[in-house]
């Protein structure tokens, strides 16, 4: 049961990781034209927003809820959930596991996240090709459907889908299939373009947590 817990936890912050990583980091380095023009548009600015996360496994196994939070500033992010928050300034990296009062250091690596599965997004071009572009009614809303393919049928996420209203840019929905054909399906319920952060949010003050267990692997 333990090792169970400890997966479901890894792979709430793996998505995270991914959805950072796509939302911003990625997709800034696409400069295809016509198709990934919107794509393009809505990436060059500072975003912050709350989302709903159902996971759906492929065989018929109980799924899972989850809430978090997610803000994006240039290379810069912070993802927090109940359990964890996940802190980067753009060169170091902090884990910190809120239940375990630990915190792991680690410096930004972008080559060596590009191999794990929750970031292979960070190459967009590499990966993955837009496989289609097309506008639906979301929630009474004109809505962009964006679908990631990609190119390569072992990759452990084989489709994104991007779904973002059309007048004002906002994502609304993401979903993410795995290779094992579940499902990964976030719901923004908070959204909001241009936001000026103060300097200390994406870093991680270990004077404000008594008794921390400090884990430096830089």
């Amino acid at each position: 049961m333990r090792d169970n817990a400890q997966y479901s936890k890894m792979k709430k912050y793996y998505l995270l990781l991914l959805l950072g990583s796509f939302w911003h980091t990625t997709i800034t380095q696409n400069h295809r034209a016509a198709d990934s023009t919107l794509l393009e548009e809505i990436s060059q600015r500072s975003f912050q927003a709350a989302f709903t996360c159902h996971s759906r496994p492929s065989q018929g196994l109980l799924g899972e809820v989850w809430e978090g939070q997610i803000a994006i500033q240039d290379n810069k992010y912070r993802f927090t959930l109940p359990e964890q928050e996940v802190i980067s300034d753009g060169q170091t990296v902090w884990t910190h596991l809120k239940t375990a009062n630990e915190v792991h250091i680690t410096d930004h690596d972008p080559e060596q996240m590009a191999t794990a599965p929750w970031t292979v997004l960070i190459d967009y071009r590499q990966d993955y090709v837009i496989d289609s572009l097309h506008t639906q009614q979301t929630d009474g809303q004109a809505c962009d459907v964006v679908d990631l393919v990609a190119r390569d049928e072992e990759d452990f996420l084989q489709k994104i889908t991007l779904t973002i209203e059309r007048t004002k840019k906002h994502i609304k929905r993401l979903e993410i299939l795995d290779i094992n054909q579940n499902l990964h399906v976030f719901f923004m319920t908070y959204f909001v373009y241009d936001v000026r952060f103060g300097k200390s949010f994406f870093n991680f003050d270990t004077n404000e947590y008594q008794g921390i267990e400090i884990i430096d692997m830089r």
